[in-house]
């Protein structure tokens, strides 16, 4: 069942993107000074998706609540807060969207998904952003950085993944880049 799920909301997905000449893609990823093709980052959504339900269906967690809230249009989601734009290693983006409490993404576990489609694991960095298009407060800013923290050190020591946040690049968004530590 989560199968046909997934492949009917996939092809929903890439069929607005379609319809949209991939409009809503290109302004979000020029909001965030990316340069890559729209389609990049549908194909890029639709894998970590798929990656996040697994997940989710592993921790024996509903699937319904998270995909809902993947749609082409964020501000159609119920509920939806905050966008999640990965890099997959440069070869691809994709973009999650969340609640305030970022259910449904686990980003200690997708940093280790390996994605076949670009022969490589997990993603480098990423951006977040609200779906109102407003600047993050700086109130959220740290909820993120304290949320993004956590998730990542419960499975990956300081020793084993850096990171750091920078609220700075892009006015009103968080970036958190990843990188492996130099052995001591």
């Amino acid at each position: 069942m989560a199968d046909l799920t997934y492949q009917l909301w996939a092809t929903g997905f890439r069929r607005e993107a379609r319809s949209d000449k991939y409009a809503a893609m290109r302004v979000h990823l020029r909001r965030l000074g990316l340069r890559a093709k729209s389609e990049k980052i549908v194909d890029g959504t639709i894998e970590v998706v798929l990656a996040c339900m697994a997940y989710l269906k592993m921790d024996g967690r509903p699937l319904a609540p998270f995909l809902a809230m993947q749609v082409y249009s964020p501000v159609q989601a119920l509920g939806a807060k905050y966008t999640f734009t990965f890099n997959l290693a440069g070869k691809a983006y994709a973009r999650v969207v969340v609640d305030r409490n970022l259910r449904g993404l686990d980003l200690a576990d997708l940093y280790g998904y390996p994605i076949r489609k670009y022969r490589t694991c997990g993603y480098t960095e990423f951006w977040i952003t609200r779906v109102d298009g407003k600047a993050l407060t700086k109130r959220e800013a740290a909820h993120l950085e304290r949320e993004v923290t956590r998730d990542l050190r419960f499975d990956y020591t300081e020793h084993e993944l850096g990171f750091w946040f920078d609220d700075s690049l892009i006015a009103g968004s968080l970036y958190i880049n990843l990188y492996q530590p130099e052995p001591s």
